[in-house]
């Protein structure tokens, strides 16, 4: 082999340079933050718990609800107006469950009736 001509010399300073460049994009970059905990509400009984998801990558919903057995725990956040309401994550889910949703009077406002002002922990 032959030595280097200066400009392949330049390309492959350059490589290296958009290498290292994009490595530390993908690596160190800045983090999404994830919550630690989700607001899930039973659409049947309007029990409000807390999913504690410090540690795991994914909650999967719907949730199933520890005192009944049943996968009726859906994701819900507070409106403007303080009312808690399924998220459009959740009303995707909830539009192919087939069981009693009477915490749900109105399903078009997707507002849960919930029951309790404190809500249960689930971990």
């Amino acid at each position: 082999m032959g030595s280097l001509k200066p400009w392949q010399l330049i390309l492959v300073i350059v490589g290296v340079v958009v290498l290292g460049v994009s490595l530390w994009m993908s690596l160190g970059g800045s983090k999404v933050p994830r919550p630690n905990s989700i607001y899930v509400a039973d659409v049947e009984t309007g029990d409000l718990f807390t999913i504690d998801t410090s540690g795991r990558k994914i909650a999967l919903l719907p949730a199933t609800n520890p005192e009944t057995g049943l996968k009726t725990l859906y994701p819900v956040r507070k409106n403007d107006d303080g009312d808690w309401i399924i998220t459009p994550m959740g009303a995707g889910v909830l539009a192919n469950y087939e069981g009693p949703a009477d915490a749900i009077p109105d399903w078009d406002s997707r507002v849960v009736s919930v029951t309790s002002s404190k809500p249960k922990s689930i971990n």
